[in-house]
């Protein structure tokens, strides 16, 4: 087994160099507008795609539930490939990959950390959506029946799951 320090100096330089290639090294401000708009773009292409199906029938009860449900669905995307991309990433792209297997690093918690940034941008992509449509949408959200236990529960596991099924993925590419 791995020294703890060497796993935790590892998921936190992966996390960070994770965050920096997600950001494009670009400026704070310039990404923020980015993040802003990205899930904004897709949550309009959902409503415009349900109005022209459905003949704007938004007081329909199937709306909320398509919409939250696209919401939540970015968690797969995102962690899944910010997980196993970025093995193609650095063996493709930067062509790292063969230093990073050799280097004293646990390559899944390499793998782990690198998948953070998308799981962090993920997770505001899916807070905007969520807020445009409460706000704009009139989708409706009653936090107070909202059962959280359960909520987080939920969560956990599934974030969980996504995480095991994208270093499943990861490590067969791997393998490749």
């Amino acid at each position: 087994p791995k020294d703890k320090s060497v796993l935790s100096q590892t998921f936190k330089s992966a996390a960070w160099l994770g965050w920096q290639i997600e950001t494009n090294w670009a400026d704070p401000f310039v990404f923020a507008i980015y993040a802003i708009i990205k899930p904004l773009a897709s949550a309009a292409i959902l409503v415009v795609m349900y109005s022209v199906i459905t003949n704007g029938a938004f007081e329909n009860q199937v709306f909320p539930y398509i919409y939250l449900g696209n919401a939540f669905y970015i968690y797969v995307g995102a962690v899944m490939a910010g997980i196993s991309w970025a093995v193609i990433d650095d063996r493709e792209h930067y062509r790292m990959l063969k230093y990073m297997y050799v280097a004293p690093v646990h390559i899944p918690t390499y793998l782990v950390g690198r998948g953070v940034a998308r799981f962090i941008f993920g997770s505001i992509s899916v807070f905007i959506t969520i807020a445009f449509g409460v706000l704009f949408l009139k989708v409706p959200l009653v936090l107070g029946e909202v059962d959280w236990v359960l909520f987080f529960i939920s969560l956990f596991l599934g974030i969980s799951m996504l995480i095991t099924l994208g270093m499943v993925l990861a490590l067969s590419l791997i393998h490749i």
